[in-house]
């Protein structure tokens, strides 16, 4: 969906480091609080590891303060973890970074 919105500020984006308990693995994913409008609302996006290492965050550095169309999908997704418990997320993912008005 595309949906018009606004970073407030660079506290808004978050970079989130995990480690991989088995590889040893350290990868970055990232994620926005964006202010929506027509509803207004305060959503969280995740930002995936392939963006972050095409430079997302700097990206949307950029677009602080500014009013842009967000092209964001809802995705709701459940695993087994490695205990064998079940375990479901859902939430908004940034499908591209917005184009510059």
């Amino acid at each position: 969906m595309i949906i018009s919105g606004q970073i407030l500020s660079e506290t808004d984006l978050q970079i989130k480091t995990r480690t991989n308990p088995h590889t040893g693995e350290v990868t970055k994913t990232g994620s926005m609080r964006l202010l929506t409008f027509e509803p207004t609302e305060i959503i969280d996006v995740r930002i995936s590891t392939d963006q972050m290492n095409a430079g997302a965050i700097d990206a949307l550095k950029k677009f602080i303060g500014k009013q842009l169309d967000f092209k964001i999908a809802y995705r709701n997704f459940s695993f087994a973890d490695d205990n064998g418990k079940h375990v479901a997320m859902s939430g908004f993912n940034l499908v591209e970074l917005p184009k510059q008005a």
